[in-house]
């Protein structure tokens, strides 16, 4: 594998990442709620307690169904789960009267951060990206004050608060849940994402230089989507793929083109070899249409570029 094809995995890799860890999270969250439940059951844990034990667990089967399905609405249900959460766990804390100051302030704060995930998550959990920036700042928050109040001993002051294990476990959660909108569905589905897209797009229509072309048994490869060229892959993400390379006069682009599984397009992953001719790192393809000794490549998202078919001189 060179390291063009090297650098494509690795760009899959980090787009399959935040699916795959949201799936793993809502198994842990069936396993830590259902858990907690029985410890609560048990040991006469509070009605709030209680209730936040079955909606964690509850939320951790839907997100491993939806995982795969749908990112968005997948990041708004674990939004509004550890929002919920939050917010009926820090409840006992809040009312009880013999509660120390400090930690009824802190919780304070906890509660006001957990209603702004359940509202940012409202949005994402009908498919829409909005206040991702809102929400990426409120898991922030949760990380810097639970390892502030890891860092302050309050056992030894005598305050009674939650246990180390548990704040570093809510940590993960939120680190988890930055590294779900970090994903470029995510990003890519704000306003401004969808404009860079566009944009992104429109670059990719004219950056492909007059003299750029790829070989004739490589548009015959891409045009019946089977050949010597394709290499069948079959990991349970990528089903086969080729790689391309287009040349020009000057510059030369390496393109690993690959069919997903499931999917009814193809993906293009441009790694430019000095300048780049398409200039994006990722197209999504689903018509190649060949024009005599021109073949013209077609997206639903705007991705429209030409290139010749000639022999490579030798």
């Amino acid at each position: 594998m060179g390291f063009q094809e090297f650098k494509v995995r690795m760009l899959n890799f980090y787009e399959v990442f935040p699916v795959a860890i949201a799936m793993v999270m809502g198994a842990l969250m069936v396993i830590r709620g259902s858990w907690q439940l029985y410890g609560a059951i048990v040991n006469g844990g509070t009605i709030p307690n209680m209730a936040a034990f079955v909606i964690m667990a509850v939320a951790g089967a839907f997100i491993i169904i939806w995982g795969r399905r749908d990112l968005v609405r997948t990041v708004g249900l674990y939004a509004i789960t550890l929002g919920l959460t939050r917010v009926l766990m820090r409840y006992d804390v809040i009312v009880n009267p013999s509660s120390n100051i400090l930690v009824v302030i802190v919780n304070w704060v906890l509660f006001f951060l957990a209603l702004n995930l359940i509202y940012t998550g409202v949005s994402f959990a009908r498919g829409m990206v909005i206040r991702r920036a809102s929400m990426m700042a409120t898991a922030f928050a949760f990380i810097g004050l639970n390892v502030i109040m890891m860092a302050i001993p309050l056992g030894a002051l005598g305050i009674q608060s939650l246990d180390n294990t548990t704040r570093f476990i809510e940590v993960v959660m939120y680190i988890v849940l930055i590294l779900m909108l970090d994903a470029e569905s995510i990003r890519y589905g704000t306003s401004d994402g969808r404009h860079a897209r566009h944009l992104d797009r429109v670059r990719a229509s004219y950056r492909a230089e007059p003299w750029a072309f790829i070989t004739p048994d490589e548009a015959e490869n891409l045009l019946s989507g089977k050949g010597p060229m394709w290499r069948e892959i079959d990991d349970g993400i990528v089903e086969r793929e080729m790689v391309l390379r287009v040349s020009g006069r000057d510059i030369e682009t390496t393109i690993v083109v690959q069919k997903w599984c499931g999917e009814d397009f193809l993906r293009f992953n441009v790694t430019p070899n000095s300048e780049t001719i398409v200039f994006a790192n990722k197209l999504a393809v689903d018509r190649i249409v060949r024009d005599g000794d021109r073949i013209r490549f077609y997206g639903r998202d705007g991705t429209d570029f030409v290139y010749s078919v000639k022999e490579a001189l030798i």
